[in-house]
């Protein structure tokens, strides 16, 4: 699953930027976000698949999955997960018998990153 990481309080996304050798994050429009996707704890670009976010900068995947250090990665809250086509979202929900499971909605939300307004 690929997303975009936004600001609540500025409501601009994470952009990156490249800079004397190095991978910066800068604030961008929607438009212009960076693809991520997760992966034991980290949120890795998608188009430097070799990088993931730790702090505020991005960092040179080394070692292995016994080697992240779960003290500086990012968890991701009150996520969607959403059908562009459908229109349909997931929610938790609790079933009969008060165990959490995934349930099917129809909701209305706001277009995905990458659609201009």
């Amino acid at each position: 699953m690929v997303v975009y990481l936004k600001h609540e309080g500025s409501g601009q996304y994470i952009g990156i930027q490249k800079k004397k050798k190095r991978l910066i994050l800068i604030p961008v429009h929607k438009d212009k976000a960076a693809p991520f996707f997760t992966s034991y704890a980290r949120f890795i670009s998608f188009q430097k698949p070799k990088y993931y976010l730790v702090d505020n900068q991005m960092e040179l995947i080394v070692g292995g999955i016994k080697d992240i250090d779960v003290t500086k990665s990012w968890t991701l809250n009150n996520c969607n997960i959403y059908n562009d086509v459908s229109g349909n979202s997931f929610d938790l929900l609790p079933d009969d018998k008060g165990k959490i499971a995934w349930e099917g909605t129809n909701t209305t939300l706001p277009p995905h990153p990458s659609v201009s307004t």
